[in-house]
């Protein structure tokens, strides 16, 4: 028995890793076990969120409406650079804030892990993938999504909020962490 697992459905190397087990013989099945969010990058923001299913778009309008009615609301994506590790670090800050706030230790409990992550962040950064985004009110960044970008895709790994005043009554992680933010390539 042979179980392959974290190989994304796109993936031609599985494609053909399957074809030849069942040449072989082999009883094989593929599957999706857990859906990492994904979109496909269009040319500006509005066309990329006009094409999520049809509530999804007016849900994340609603929210940005109501945060900006009280709070002054703007989008930043990190550039590549040297600003990347410290806003790596304040991104798993993010996370793990709002984790513990909910009584779990959150991904980057163990420091090795969030060593790993800056690095890995360093190196998409050089190359141009990463996807670190921020949803900031009133100047202060309150949820993040981070992840990658590649061939015209963004697939979104981890998102993080932090409590900001009343900002708790709009979720503003919905805004940010489930579909991405103002990403333009």
């Amino acid at each position: 028995m042979a179980a392959l697992e974290e190989i994304t459905d796109r993936s031609p190397t599985g494609r053909l890793l399957y074809e030849a087990l069942l040449r072989q013989g082999w009883v094989a099945s593929r599957f999706v076990d857990e859906q990492c969010p994904r979109t496909l990058l269009r040319k500006t923001w509005e066309e990329t969120v006009a094409s999520f299913p049809v509530n999804y778009p007016r849900e994340i309008r609603r929210r940005l409406r109501n945060i900006a009615k009280a709070y002054e609301v703007e989008f930043e994506l990190v550039p590549p650079g040297p600003q990347v590790q410290p806003t790596m670090r304040e991104f798993i800050e993010m996370h793990q804030e709002r984790w513990v706030r909910d009584g779990y230790m959150g991904v980057f409990a163990d420091p090795r892990r969030a060593t790993f992550h800056c690095e890995v962040a360093n190196r998409l950064s050089c190359r141009g993938w990463l996807f670190l985004a921020f949803l900031c009110a009133d100047g202060q960044r309150c949820a993040a999504n981070y992840g990658f970008s590649f061939r015209g895709v963004l697939s979104t790994y981890l998102g993080g909020t932090r409590e900001i005043g009343e900002l708790w009554r709009y979720p503003p992680g919905g805004c940010c962490t489930q579909h991405g933010v103002g990403h333009r390539q």
